[in-house]
């Protein structure tokens, strides 16, 4: 059971749902689709949608349109997002343009997010209490494939002088890091943090 108060409407989307989405018009040419925005509600069954796009007045009935793929996956805590490439009919090809993705129901605090396998360090933002991730990448027409994963602040402190290791966990390290110097038998040893 939901719990809604009357003054707002729940919203109900099925896992696995790629939703896109693009800038209000008044009609369906009067300008290109940027940025383009997927709203992703990822599952750990694969899941999957078709864009079909054309000129948004009568290019699809010579033929002239395109097709891109867009498919999602949620395994082991990891999302991955693959914009398959861009497939063109009849010599329609979209303008160039920005996905705006935003990866719903998010509840780790931090997080790593690649493109083609690079890190990004920037061009995401994360906002906890909506629980969305939000990615803004070039649409070159070609496959991209962004992946999301959280992370897992798992550090490893070494004490000078000794082949021992003690693992922890980066939001509890003061208390586990005391804990390891005191049962190390060298406690006034010089820490080596790798």
């Amino acid at each position: 059971m939901y719990d809604a108060d009357l003054e707002q409407i729940p919203l109900f989307v099925k896992a696995g749902a790629i939703i896109p989405t693009g800038p209000v018009m008044q009609y369906s040419s009067e300008k290109w689709l940027d940025p383009l925005t997927l709203d992703v509600y990822p599952a750990k069954q694969a899941s999957s949608f078709v864009l079909f796009e054309d000129d948004g007045e009568y290019g699809y009935e010579q033929g002239k349109y395109a097709t891109t793929r867009y498919g999602c996956i949620e395994k082991d805590g990891k999302t991955t997002i693959t914009i398959e490439a861009r497939n063109a009919h009849g010599g329609y090809l979209p303008e160039k343009r920005r996905y705006v993705v935003k990866v719903h129901g998010r509840t780790a605090a931090q997080y790593s997010v690649t493109l083609n396998q690079a890190t990004l360090n920037q061009g995401w933002t994360y906002a906890p209490n909506e629980q969305v991730l939000t990615v803004t990448i070039n649409d070159d027409g070609k496959e991209n494939v962004l992946s999301v994963a959280p992370v897992t602040n798992v550090g490893t402190v070494r004490l000078a002088g000794s082949d021992s290791e003690h693992h922890f966990d980066r939001e509890l390290k003061y208390s586990r890091l005391m804990s390891a110097i005191r049962t190390h038998e060298e406690v006034g040893a010089h820490l080596a943090v790798e």
